[in-house]
């Protein structure tokens, strides 16, 4: 990734990430917690992978199910951070294309708004590299934005439905190329690819004050 989103990407958590009220992700709740997966009582899912893990939010809901909980981020000061709150889970630099573990090491890869971003790699190298490093039968769980997201507003739409933000709120990511899908087919096309199954598509569409979070949330077997 370009060295000068990644030095924005720093900043941004070194300034913000220490806020308070940093609640779960409530689709990753829903998706962990709820009664359709309920993954706290499956004793098979132990090592869990938070992949672009941000300002940590995430991490203790994944830490109080799983015994070995790993997050990736893209600078290592990013990590540094981390590791100073979250000392009982282990950290690593890398890029959704090319994370640093084994195949077939995680039982969940969970993806919270951050493996749409495909500055340096296709969106179908991202998911091999998922698929590579779950383990069979291992769960995936991500979101992808829609056509109507705010990532898009302005945006330069590229072919195959990538595109290159322009208008971003927070500042950081513009010129940041990032994959957003049309329709619930072509998610499931392009996981159906990579030979994933059991692939089961939500839709989220909050309209914060005129800023509209409009994503997928994916679920599906390795």
């Amino acid at each position: 990734m370009d060295n000068d989103i990644i030095s924005r990407y720093s900043k941004f958590y070194q300034e913000n990430g220490k806020k308070s009220g940093r609640w779960p992700t409530e689709f990753l709740v829903r998706a962990i917690l709820g009664s359709s997966y309920n993954l706290a009582q499956n004793q098979k899912f132990e090592r869990a992978l938070d992949l672009g893990f941000g300002d940590g939010r995430n991490l203790n809901l994944l830490r109080s199910i799983f015994l070995d909980v790993h997050g990736l981020e893209i600078a290592e000061d990013i990590c540094e951070r981390a590791r100073s709150e979250f000392q009982n889970c282990t950290f690593a630099v890398g890029q959704s294309h090319s994370i640093p573990y084994e195949a077939s090491f995680f039982d969940l890869i969970a993806a919270v708004h951050s493996i749409y971003y495909c500055q340096t790699a296709s969106f179908d190298a991202i998911l091999e590299e998922c698929h590579r490093t779950l383990r069979p039968d291992g769960r995936f769980l991500f979101s992808v934005p829609k056509s109507s997201s705010y990532l898009l507003v302005g945006a330069r739409i590229d072919k195959c439905e990538y595109a290159i933000i322009n208008n971003d709120p927070l500042k950081i990511r513009n010129g940041v190329r990032i994959k957003f899908f049309e329709s619930m087919d072509t998610i499931k096309v392009s996981l159906g690819s990579f030979n994933f199954r059991e692939i089961s598509i939500g839709s989220v569409e909050a309209d914060w004050w005129g800023l509209k979070e409009h994503y997928w949330i994916v679920s599906a077997i390795r």
